[in-house]
């Protein structure tokens, strides 16, 4: 699913798309640099959910949020 979504969220046009998308791997490099796990976590969260909005399924991240707790479990540990 995600692997689509992405696809057509890179075919998507738009300079608030690019602005949104920008602005996150921005803010998660800030976040690598200063080793924080945790806040790594959110910030890929934020990516996610923009890229199925800009992909036009946003139900789809709704759904995904709701399977995840074993993977977010393993990425707590």
């Amino acid at each position: 699913l995600e692997c689509r979504a992405i696809r057509s969220a890179a075919l998507a046009t738009g300079d608030e798309k690019e602005r949104v998308l920008n602005g996150l791997l921005k803010e998660q490099a800030r976040i690598i640099t200063r080793r924080d796990h945790y806040g790594f976590f959110t910030s890929d969260e934020a990516l996610h959910g923009a890229l199925m909005q800009i992909a036009g399924h946003p139900h789809v991240w709704g759904f995904l949020l709701s399977i995840k707790t074993q993977l977010d479990r393993l990425r707590y540990l």
